[in-house]
């Protein structure tokens, strides 16, 4: 709570409104408004380029953070939660967008900055402003010193032709993962149908199971549905008042009613009264077997799963070389600046150089808007933030 207060009543509106927290933090003149926009992506905020094995839990997770300005990820100790902050980090600055992951502990810290370190051999990823071991801390003015040293690219066709190359991919593997989903729920409601058609043969009394059996009470029924046979032969095998009142209210239902009882009854020599239960069951039977049949139909018509299975593996496959090349240009430094940004952090530079720490508060906010698009993903301790 101390620390949201901090931010509430020490930071101005106006330098929140630059950051993502304009949406916890908002104020009259802002209202409606969100963190400064990002140049516009060719990924869509729809697709998430995964560098771990995400569950459909996780993925959904991520793209939530990727389209909404607050998002809330919980749960228990080995649910994947860093896993899901690292593809955020990593899926935001792809889009443009600049992330600062904080956290109480390094531990958290750890476990987001070192995986994304080593996905690639060009740089780190993330620039973290914080370590517990004091060996390794380095105050915020030699981080950027450092930062800044760092060759700037001069053209960044390459990087924007990969992130193309990546959101073709992406796309790709999402018409491929949404034509195996139509292929898994058609085949899913098959045996769903192919369950409750077995069901139903368990329920026909025994001495009307046979193919035989049902093929001739089949010829009598018809196409006439379970809910048909019900009605009519309430009505066709009425007596007394009730079969009066058929006769003299409902006399077409009742004639149509009169006529398929009695046919049944000749063609089985006046059986049980079992044998209308088995036309009622014969006739779900029958209506699940044409249920089946226009499943099989349709499955016909989708491409086959097999093959299916191979494009996706080669999509995923693409996906994974693209992003390894996009996440190789991001640790080269692969975002362009304009010269007036290349002036001002050169001014930067020089600054810190000369004047240190005392230079730093003033100079480092002149220039955190092409601080962040150089260096987009940020790894820090609460303590360290408030301090810096």
């Amino acid at each position: 709570m101390s620390e949201l207060r901090y931010i509430a009543n020490d930071i101005p509106d106006e330098q929140l409104d630059q950051t993502a927290l304009a949406s916890l933090f908002p104020h009259q003149e802002a209202k409606g408004k969100s963190h400064v926009e990002a140049e516009p992506s060719p990924i869509s905020n729809s697709y998430v380029a995964g560098v771990d094995p995400l569950n459909e839990l996780q993925e959904s997770s991520v793209r939530m953070a990727l389209n909404l300005p607050l998002a809330a990820v919980t749960g228990p100790p080995g649910t994947g939660k860093s896993a899901v902050v690292r593809n955020i980090m990593l899926n935001m600055a792809l889009r443009n967008r600049s992330v600062l992951f904080a956290s109480k502990n390094h531990r958290a810290l750890d476990a987001v900055e070192l995986p994304l370190n080593k996905l690639s051999d060009n740089g780190p990823l993330v620039v973290r402003s914080a370590r517990q071991d004091w060996t390794a801390r380095q105050p915020l003015h030699k981080i950027l010193q450092e930062l800044l040293n760092r060759p700037f690219a001069d053209d960044s066709s390459e990087f924007e032709g990969q992130l193309g190359r990546l959101a073709s991919a992406l796309e790709a593997r999402e018409l491929n993962r949404a034509d195996l989903e139509v292929i898994i729920k058609q085949k899913d409601e098959r045996e769903n149908v192919v369950d409750k058609k077995e069901q139903v043969k368990t329920r026909i009394p025994m001495m009307w199971r046979s193919d035989l059996a049902g093929q001739k009470i089949q010829a009598l029924i018809g196409s006439r549905s379970e809910k048909e046979l019900r009605s009519l032969f309430a009505v066709g095998l009425s007596s007394g008042l009730k079969k009066w009142l058929f006769r003299f209210f409902a006399s077409a239902k009742y004639k149509k009613a009169d006529a398929l009882c009695s046919s049944i009854s000749e063609a089985f020599n006046n059986p049980d009264k079992s044998i209308w239960d088995a036309c009622r069951r014969w006739s779900e039977y029958v209506q699940y077997e044409r249920e089946l049949a226009d499943i099989d139909q349709q499955l016909k018509t989708l491409p086959d799963r097999n093959e299916l299975n191979e494009a996706g593996r080669e999509c995923r496959s693409q996906v994974g070389t693209y992003l390894t090349k996009c996440i190789d240009q991001l640790a080269r430094g692969a975002l362009v600046i304009n010269d007036e940004e290349r002036r001002g952090l050169s001014a930067l530079r020089s600054a810190l150089q000369t004047f240190g720490q005392t230079r730093l508060n003033s100079a480092f906010l002149e220039q955190s808007a092409s601080i962040q698009k150089l260096f987009p993903l940020w790894a820090s301790t609460s303590q360290s933030m408030k301090s810096t």
